[in-house]
């Protein structure tokens, strides 16, 4: 009995014969099987016998597989807030053009401002995002209506009242664009022809009454694919947030560049050249159909701004076509083809075919086992569609004891929802077996995964596009996946099975948990495809002078957990590689640690090859998940400009100590970095004493307050405002940096029960101060870095943080000019010191009319710190930190007061009499400090406990100890 093939479509426009026939399982908008049977039955006939492929359950066209009805409505529903999301999904793609300018020529790159030929529609998210529900309310509205008659003529009329109105808005946003497109007007190139082919009439009402809702769906969708094609943009598709996938990944990954794809399929016309590295390598060369363009445009359609989004733009397809002018091929054409690609050097090959009634048939597995080909395939992986008739598979296939089919992936359909589609082949319970030995992990389901194949938009193989169903469109978008893995990593290119475990192992778990009869592994997702299978697995690799040192995925946590460490690798435009094994081959990755390397290249992996920014979110979740350990700054990229990058962030100032209270809890900034890392500028407001410090260890607010810790205090009485700095890296490990602070204080506080503002003292001046730093930092070792600064506090209305009123105000203010030097020790990846000193020598400013004020010797003062930290100590991630602190101190000199006294006691005469008001004692403050953090519920809560002791406090009421201990519990979801 000759055995019957189809290539994986649904609908009525792609059914094909062959010598056994094979048919194409794609489909546009259904037409019945009345006339496709009439445009295809001279060829199907001759071999129907056995099979007619037009009757009973194998039908194509019928039942449950119209692709317009049942499951697709959630896909208008979701039209609405996909568009609304549609600025962040796309952010980056400027990149894909080589600079900002080369889509739309102004600040927007994604849409642009006007109307005009080559330029973009403006104000696209913003019509989609009012039409969206504009037409569910019509259609909603419209589905009720029942028969047209003068009771129902009211309603009638407000349907078409409603239509008109969406007619309306659409010419009003898209009219520029096809005038100047076609030449004629909205209603002359696109309104009309639309209205009239679905019988609608803007002046008869009665013209709704006969319109279902599968062919309203058919009527909106084409409707918004239309529009589309006038937007200057190429079109993003529901099936992309699905699999995870966004055209920064491509980016990111290569583009497909160094991948080879082998496309088993119906020729493409030379008319279609959506695929820009398309080789014709044998077969026929007719194109009976738009199947082999529609499969093509998804594994590498241009990014161009018009048409098909493919995911591996710049792959190479090499097309061999078994199909002749009449549709007609065999299992040995199928064979022939197989060959020639696979000699022809590609790796992965997409075969949208298959017999009908089973999702993998015997005589296709046999193909597979032709001495020929089993030497020649061995290294390639085979994406198939499982088939479009909505049965599951009972029967085992034979695979012999030389073929594991470990390079075999095996395709279904899911809808817009994520259920697999009705007209999706499934896998079962079915086997490869051996001498008829059936073993779990030979199961077709282990081999079996879905990605989306409802209504994809499609080439149309002449230079347009369609909406096609079928699982012949849900495997593409695998073999585009593939295809990035290829590109970035060539050498996998020669492991298939590694390959094929890579996708497996990456997808969305659907249906039953594990792998399951219905989605096999599940869903497709292409960015943990191309991220590592798991960081506890990685080794990661750092630079070292002219070679590396590597750290345990373990060693490496600790490291990403210390509180503002991403925060100091940000600023520095740092990043990290890391190495995964994966079966006998591996994988590198390198990340970014700084968005100012997001959509940059750097000189690895033997080459240039882009930072794969979309891994570090993955890396920081597998750090610490939520716990609050973790720095997590939100920041985004604004803007690159040649050689510099823009970039907003917001960060927590400190992410451990329980014990620290400020008004100003984030540091907000814009970080504007050179390309090659070597000058960053930064300007922001908050905690400056900590966003411009270089020294190591010292990443809390309280470090640098004056009454707590001893680390540069000069510079934090003059954090908490806006703060700037520029890093230069002289040479590796030296760097300069020059930064500047401010703050204004107006002593008011929030009522806690009404949040209105209050002052504590009315007459008191705002205490106003500014502070100027320069700092060199130096790595004299891998894990031994020192650091000397000068910085200069200019104080308006206060003396080292102090203040006062009336004739005690010391509105002379200070100038302090301080020296501070540090040092840090990484005695192990889990164990470090940290030192700090500061001095500095205050003078009055000279400025201001008050009477108290600094001598004129001045005031000299000191402070200093050390710390230890340790990390998973008693369990992973924790943390231990003690610190040792003098805070500001003064050492010698005092305040000088002038007063109003008798000076001749005979004669009574007054005169200004200057007072000195020593400063400095033998008494010291220390602060001792300890804290310890664990997280709980894999990261989800944590648990942190402190203890203080002041030793020599001094008050009112003169020196005192004091000793404070709590502790916090916070749980986050």
């Amino acid at each position: 009995m000759k055995r019957q093939v189809y290539l994986q479509t649904v609908g009525a426009a792609a059914l094909l014969a062959m010598t056994t026939p094979v048919y194409a399982q794609s489909g546009g908008w259904p037409s019945g099987s009345g006339s496709t049977a009439q445009q295809f039955g001279g060829d199907i006939q001759p071999f129907s016998g056995d099979i007619d492929p037009f009757a009973g359950d194998i039908d194509p066209f019928a039942g449950d597989i119209n692709p317009f009805r049942g499951d697709v409505d959630p896909f208008y529903g979701d039209i609405n807030p996909f568009w609304g999301d549609i600025s962040p999904f796309w952010g980056d793609i400027s990149p894909f053009a080589g600079d900002v300018t080369a889509f739309s020529g102004n600040v927007d790159p994604f849409w642009g401002d006007a109307a005009t030929a080559g330029t973009p529609v403006a104000g696209i998210g913003e019509f989609w995002s009012q039409a969206g529900p504009q037409w569910g309310q019509i259609n909603q509205n419209w589905s009720a209506l029942g028969s047209y008659s003068s009771a129902t003529q009211g309603a009638y009329d407000a349907v078409l009242n409603d239509f008109t109105s969406l007619i309306d808005t659409s010419r009003t946003t898209w009219g520029s664009a096809v005038q100047a497109a076609t030449g004629q007007t909205f209603d002359q190139a696109f309104a009309d022809p639309i209205l009239a082919k679905y019988g609608i009439d803007l002046n008869d009402a009665s013209s709704f009454e006969n319109i279902d809702g599968a062919t309203r769906s058919q009527f909106f969708l084409e409707f918004y694919d239309g529009l589309m094609a006038y937007s200057g943009r190429d079109q993003i598709d529901h099936w992309m947030p699905l699999v995870n996938w966004r055209p920064s990944i491509t980016q990111d990954q290569g583009n497909g560049h160094d991948a080879v794809v082998g496309l088993l399929d119906v020729a493409i016309s030379m008319t279609d050249d959506n695929v820009e590295y398309l080789q014709n390598v044998g077969g026929y060369t007719v194109s009976p159909n738009e199947h082999g363009a529609a499969v093509a445009s998804l594994i590498a359609g241009r990014h161009d701004g018009q048409g098909v989004l493919g995911i591996a733009p710049r792959a190479t397809v090499k097309s061999y076509s078994p199909f002749d002018a009449t549709g007609s091929a065999n299992f040995a054409d199928v064979e022939n083809g197989v060959n020639v690609l696979t000699n022809a050097g590609a790796n992965v090959i997409n075969m949208s075919l298959g017999v009908p009634g089973w999702t993998f048939h015997q005589d296709i597995a046999d193909i597979f086992r032709t001495p020929m080909l089993q030497s020649a395939a061995g290294d390639t992986v085979f994406v198939i569609a499982s088939g479009n008739n909505g049965v599951t598979q009972t029967q085992n296939i034979n695979k012999g004891s030389t073929n594991d089919f470990s390079n075999l992936l095996l395709v279904g359909s899911v809808d817009p929802n994520k259920n697999i589609s009705s007209f999706s082949n499934r896998p079962g319970e079915a086997c490869f077996t051996n001498s008829g030995v059936c073993t779990e992990e030979n199961k077709l389901k282990n081999h079996f995964l879905v990605a989306p194949g409802e209504l994809i938009l499609v080439s149309d193989n002449n230079g347009g596009t369609t909406r096609l169903s079928g699982t012949s469109f849900a495997a593409p978008i695998v073999t585009g996946a593939i295809s990035l893995i290829h590109d970035r990593w060539p050498w996998l290119q020669n492991f298939a099975q590694e390959t094929v475990d890579i996708v497996l192992q990456t997808a969305e778990d659907l249906g039953a948990p594990g792998v399951d009869s219905v989605y096999g592994h599940g869903l497709l997702d292409v960015e943990a495809a191309v991220s590592p299978l798991n960081f506890d697995n990685l080794t990661f690799y750092s630079p070292s002078g002219s070679g590396f040192t590597t750290q345990t995925a373990s060693q490496f946590r600790n490291t990403l957990v210390v509180p503002g460490q991403l925060n100091l690798w940000e600023v520095a435009g740092e990043s990290v590689f890391a190495i995964e094994n994966i079966g006998d081959t591996y994988r590198d990755f390198s990340i970014p640690l700084s968005t100012v390397l997001h959509g940059q290249s750097g000189t690895f992996n033997g080459g240039t090859e882009q930072y794969q920014r979309h891994i570090y979110n993955r890396l920081v979740d597998w750090a610490g998940g939520t716990n609050t350990l973790v720095a997590k700054p939100h920041e985004a990229q604004v803007a690159k400009v040649g050689e510099w990058g823009l970039t907003m962030r917001a960060a927590p100032v400190s992410q451990f100590a329980p014990s620290q209270t400020q008004d100003r809890p984030f540091n907000t900034s814009f970080l504007i970095q050179s390309q090659n890392r070597k000058v960053t500028f930064q300007i922001g407001e908050g905690a400056g004493s900590v966003a411009l410090t270089h020294t190591e260890g010292f990443d809390h607010y309280t470090d640098y307050d004056p009454a707590q810790g001893g680390v540069n205090p000069f510079l934090g009485l003059a954090s908490g405002g806006m703060f700037a700095n520029i890093v230069s890296e002289i040479k590796p490990g030296l760097k300069l940096a020059f930064g500047f602070s401010e703050v204004r204080d107006d002593h008011t506080y929030a009522d806690e029960t009404t949040g209105e503002r209050l002052r504590d003292f009315d007459t008191l001046s705002d205490y106003q101060a500014s502070a100027i730093m320069l700092d060199v930092s130096y790595a004299v070792a891998k894990n031994v870095r020192l650091n000397a600064s000068f910085t200069r506090l200019d104080e308006e209305t206060g003396v080292l943080g102090a203040q006062g009123e009336g004739a005690f105000s010391l509105d002379q203010g200070a100038v302090t000019n301080a020296l501070t030097v540090g040092a840090s020790y990484d005695i192990s990846p889990r164990f470090s010191l940290s030192a700090s000193a500061s001095a500095g020598r205050t003078l009055s400013n000279g400025f201001g009319g008050g009477v108290l004020g600094v001598s004129e010797e001045g005031l000299t003062s000191t402070a200093f710190e050390f710390a230890a930290t340790a990390k998973s100590l008693l369990k992973d991630n924790d943390r231990l930190r003690l610190t040792f602190a003098q805070p500001l101190n003064i050492e010698a000199g005092a305040l000088e007061y002038q007063s109003v006294q008798v000076v001749n006691r005979a004669t009574g005469e007054l005169g200004v009499v200057n007072e000195f008001w020593n400063l400095g004692s033998g008494n010291r403050h220390y602060v001792t400090e300890a804290q310890y953090a664990f997280p709980l519920m894999e990261g989800a809560a944590e648990v942190s406990v402190f203890g203080r002791m002041d030793i020599g406090a001094v008050d009112i009421d003169g020196e005192y100890n004091s000793f404070a201990a709590g502790s916090r519990f916070t749980l986050s979801f």
